[in-house]
């Protein structure tokens, strides 16, 4: 019952209902109905690792990210926005235009943060712990692979010093 109240009050688009494993990759579907295939060169590429261990694909936390594991690595989180990314959708065009737009932002960010963090002598785990985050998200979002939630931006202007703009302003 409390995950349905959980869920009532967010955008159907952030929830994950199911996860699978294919022949080709891997099969998300959404509550507003939506469907990502997503190869597994993709998922190799997302992750940053080679070998992907696929029994261990599950959604996790408050179902909005899924987690994998690989050989020799910690479990991986592929928030449900970059997994919207794979989303079939007849507009192709758009959508790769739309990605195209968003890559940029996100290494523009990317960058901001990094030179934020290593002007204040931090290493990506000393951030993370002061934002509450992984290492791994903080990773991502400085290569330009994952734009954070407001709720994160705000976490990691504060365990900057910094204002949220800050941050936004290359």
């Amino acid at each position: 019952m409390r995950f349905l109240e959980q869920t009532a009050e967010r955008d159907p688009s952030e929830i994950i209902v199911s996860v699978g494993v294919t022949d080709s990759g891997l099969h998300v579907s959404f509550a507003d109905n939506a469907k990502a295939n997503i190869s597994f060169a993709a998922v190799k590429r997302i992750a940053e690792v080679d070998d992907i261990l696929l029994d261990s694909v599950r959604i996790t936390g408050d179902r909005t990210y899924i987690t994998l594991a690989a050989r020799d690595a910690e479990n991986i989180p592929i928030p449900h926005d970059v997994l919207r990314e794979f989303v079939v959708n007849n507009e192709k065009k758009r959508i790769t235009v739309g990605l195209r737009e968003r890559k940029l932002t996100a290494e523009a960010f990317g960058d901001s943060l990094q030179s934020a963090r290593e002007k204040q002598s931090l290493t990506q785990q000393g951030l993370a712990l002061k934002a509450e985050t992984s290492r791994w998200t903080i990773h991502r979002i400085e290569k330009g692979i994952y734009l954070p939630k407001v709720s994160l931006l705000e976490k990691l202007a504060r365990a900057l010093n910094r204002e949220v703009g800050e941050l936004l302003v290359r």
